[in-house]
């Protein structure tokens, strides 16, 4: 897994757009051995020492990559709402997830990116 991180919430989901983009590109040509990639975005206050980011904000991020489906980007409901009046991006009506280690439940709404 990576974890990257990004000066704004639309950088975020364009990146994760495009790598999406290009591993169905690859997959095409590749049918034998495709690579699927889950990615998990969420948008805050990350806690950064040196050149390492940790805290809430990442721990979220994380949890909500480990509940998306191969070739799938889930967003946080907080990232959604940062995004959806800015860009031109479609996002699925959301679930409802139970995130590892945290209580409660999260809205998390999936990206359309083909």
């Amino acid at each position: 897994g990576f974890l990257l991180a990004f000066s704004s919430p639309g950088q975020g989901v364009e990146c994760a757009i495009a790598i999406q983009r290009a591993f169905s590109r690859y997959n095409e040509e590749h049918a034998e051995q495709p690579i699927r990639v889950r990615i998990g975005l969420h948008s805050g206050e990350a806690i950064k020492d040196a050149n390492k980011f940790f805290g809430k904000t990442v721990i979220l991020a994380s949890r909500i990559a480990d509940q998306a489906r191969p070739n799938e980007i889930l967003v946080s409901s907080a990232l959604k709402e940062l995004v959806e009046s800015s860009r031109d991006l479609r996002f699925d009506e959301g679930r409802d997830l139970s995130l590892k280690g945290l209580a409660g439940t999260y809205r998390a709404h999936a990206v359309s990116w083909t």
